[in-house]
């Protein structure tokens, strides 16, 4: 079972018939929702984001993972400003 979040789409912890298609936490759709960078994550290779995904994995800590989704969301902003850079 899928679900979406804005373009963001989100699929159960644990399921991996897709392999392009990394589970992506609720907390981190909605954090990357809020900044406007849900599409940019979208567009990121297969492998870094199930590295940003992978990081948050096994937090248990509130305030480790909040820290953790917000250097990834700051980490895909600047992807994404280095992305428009090289597309003007």
């Amino acid at each position: 079972m899928y679900r979406r979040i804005g373009k963001i789409t989100l699929k159960p912890i644990g399921n991996t018939e897709s392999p392009s298609m990394p589970e992506i936490p609720i907390d981190l759709a909605q954090a990357l929702q809020n900044e406007a960078v849900d599409d940019s994550f979208e567009r990121l290779q297969p492998d870094v984001r199930d590295t940003f995904t992978k990081w948050l994995e096994h937090v248990e800590d509130d305030s480790l993972r909040k820290r953790r989704i917000a250097r990834i969301v700051t980490a895909v902003k600047t992807i994404k400003a280095e992305i428009d850079n090289v597309e003007s």
